[in-house]
């Protein structure tokens, strides 16, 4: 019998802000205003400044920010150099500085659309097993008789009390480059080494630790929560982003048997 995926085990691996808005043309006069502000703070530098768009990087978090006339966005994801997400107070407040910024600068008015993306990963022991797990989610029921369904995704979009989330749920195979010394490290028998055996053993646990952290098999839980033409008034940013961000986590374990 299939056992539900264990909650405990989700890795949140991506998390995408967007803010889209009209009238945003004065990026081509005070996009040096911007960058200058953002880049006076510790870790940020100048990716690509371009006359539709600017991308920054904060080389300390693995955080990207990117703007233009029609909208903004801040990505971050892990990697082998930055196995964790950075907390979501930390995210949703500068969500909210960098946000805040570019409203002043190029005086916005009209909102289109606000959304936070969470992307989850529940491991497997390998891709059948994960394609297993989705099947037997039933969130959906079909009648196909002398048919057999071999695969199932599902892409759902509910409506809730303050905003709306698109979910879809997939059997993933993760395409990860790990560096070869990392590999090397993680099945290294320290043991049998005649000295620097501590050293080793640190370099073994800081290897796996990264390896645990992009399984190969799992189901991909992908969760976009948005509002469409929100209020001026209205924007609370930091509110947003954590609230999303909760509910999104809870939607997930309930969705995968938690």
């Amino acid at each position: 019998m299939l056992m539900p995926i264990v909650p405990s085990i989700s890795i949140p691996t991506s998390i995408i802000f967007e803010l889209r808005y009209n009238y945003g043309y004065e990026y081509l006069d005070h996009t040096g205003k911007v960058i200058n502000e953002i880049i006076s703070r510790p870790g940020w530098n100048v990716s690509k400044a371009q006359t539709d768009f600017t991308s920054l990087l904060n080389t300390d978090e693995e955080i990207i920010f990117n703007f233009g006339p029609q909208k903004l966005d801040l990505v971050q994801r892990v990697s082998e150099t930055n196995k964790e997400l950075s907390p979501i107070d930390q995210i949703a407040r500068l969500c909210d500085d960098l946000s805040l910024i570019i409203i002043r600068q190029f005086n916005l008015q009209q909102y289109l659309r606000i959304g936070f993306r969470v992307h989850q990963l529940f491991k497997a022991d390998n891709l059948e097993q994960a394609k297993e797990y989705v099947k037997a989610l039933k969130i959906f029921t079909t009648n196909l008789p002398g048919e057999t369904i071999e695969e199932v995704s599902y892409t759902i979009v509910i409506s809730e009390k303050e905003w709306k989330s698109r979910i879809a749920i997939a059997p993933a195979e993760q395409r990860v480059e790990i560096g070869p010394a990392t590999l090397k490290a993680a099945q290294i028998e320290t043991h049998k080494l005649a000295k620097g055996q501590k050293e080793a053993l640190m370099q073994k646990m800081k290897a796996k630790k990264i390896i645990e952290a992009f399984p190969l098999y799992a189901v991909l839980v992908d969760i976009d929560s948005y509002v469409e033409d929100p209020p001026i008034g209205e924007l609370k940013i930091m509110d947003f982003v954590k609230n999303t961000y909760k509910a999104s986590l809870e939607k997930a374990r309930k969705y995968l048997g938690g």
